[in-house]
């Protein structure tokens, strides 16, 4: 009888399932971008159009004008490599602000902006053993990781914190 109260109410659950069909308006589409920068890799920008939230895939973009700013001075036109990737061969350094312009026949312009940071710098690594206890009784230990970096003033404290069991 228990067993019988149990799954009887998760049979019940699980059968009512409905699908539901939404209609979402068609929007125009727009250009999508997608990049990482870090300074030991060239550049590279995914360049795409959006589609239907349904679509099954994405919709590349072949023919853009993509311009590469660094702390607002031209540095490069990205040259299409394959489906929706352009590249240069700038190497992004630290400290420097980068904005992206793309331009896309019949869908207009695509201004993005970035900054890459400046490394942080690893001070000090402290662990305290014991610290406390964990909900399962076991001993507790705490990993501090100090960091700092060119960029924040001294009185902001850059620390991670780990409590390992």
């Amino acid at each position: 009888m228990r067993i019988l109260s149990i799954c009887l109410p998760m049979l019940l659950l699980l059968a009512c399932e409905r699908e539901a069909q939404v209609e979402l308006p068609a929007s125009a589409p727009r250009i999508a971008l997608g990049a990482f920068l870090t300074p030991s890799q060239e550049v590279e920008l995914r360049v795409f159009e959006t589609t239907h939230l349904y679509a099954a895939e994405d919709v590349p973009v072949e023919r853009a004008l993509v311009n590469l700013y660094e702390d607002d001075r031209f540095l490069a036109r990205l040259e299409h490599d394959s489906a929706g990737v352009y590249r240069s061969s700038s190497l992004p350094k630290e400290g420097s602000v980068y904005r992206v312009e793309v331009t896309v026949e019949g869908l207009g312009t695509a201004v993005a902006q970035t900054s890459v940071p400046r490394a942080a710098s690893l001070d000090s690594v402290n662990m305290t053993r014991f610290t406390g206890t964990s909900p399962r009784g076991g001993p507790l230990s705490r990993l501090e990781l100090h960091f700092s970096d060119t960029d924040t003033p001294p009185e902001v404290l850059r620390v991670l914190q780990f409590l390992l069991l």
